[in-house]
């Protein structure tokens, strides 16, 4: 049964996670451009662990860049997102898009590895991920967010390029529209 006002009514959830806001602001611009067709923006750490396999056509997913440091390896509210025990498979076939930030320069060697990390939770749990995008106009090292010379969602860089942010989102959405087919 559909949470009504917990965003599993639309056929597109959109969830997310945040540190300063700024997945928080990238999200509400998401459902400005897909409309309808998109859940309104909740935090992942109030969803209900079934809501994600509900949305008929798929989920978005935002995260903040990925925390390294001596004393704490995740700020993500994601690492806590599982799928149930009973279902490891969950979202087998529905489609999954991530957006998600870093700072190429400061975190050049784990640059938004929360969008790969959060891309490779989903696709174990079966989803059939969608929202790739081109590494080209960014520079940095490594990023888990990277695969086949591809980012696996969408990636922002606000502390660098936050020129880009807005044009970058816009893109990105009308590519969504196609791919889970809701234009």
């Amino acid at each position: 049964m559909a949470h009504v006002g917990r965003g599993a009514c639309a056929p597109v959830g959109l969830y997310y996670s945040t540190g300063t806001l700024r997945t928080r602001k990238v999200a509400h611009m998401i459902k400005e451009r897909l409309g309808d067709a998109v859940s309104e923006p909740q935090l992942i750490r109030s969803a209900l662990p079934q809501q994600l396999s509900e949305h008929a056509k798929g989920i978005i997913c935002g995260t903040p860049s990925y925390l390294w440091s001596d004393h704490q390896v995740s700020a993500l509210d994601w690492d806590n997102v599982v799928p149930p025990y009973t279902n490891p498979t969950d979202m087998d076939g529905k489609r999954v898009a991530v957006f998600g930030f870093g700072d190429q320069k400061s975190y050049a060697k784990h640059f938004a590895d929360g969008v790969g990390i959060v891309w490779e939770k989903m696709q174990m749990r079966g989803a059939k991920m969608v929202g790739t995008t081109e590494v080209d106009g960014y520079e940095f090292e490594r990023s888990r967010a990277v695969c086949n010379r591809t980012f696996v969602g969408l990636v922002l860089d606000d502390d660098n390029q936050p020129e880009l942010t807005e044009e970058r989102v816009e893109r990105w959405c009308a590519q969504l529209k196609k791919e889970f087919e809701i234009e």
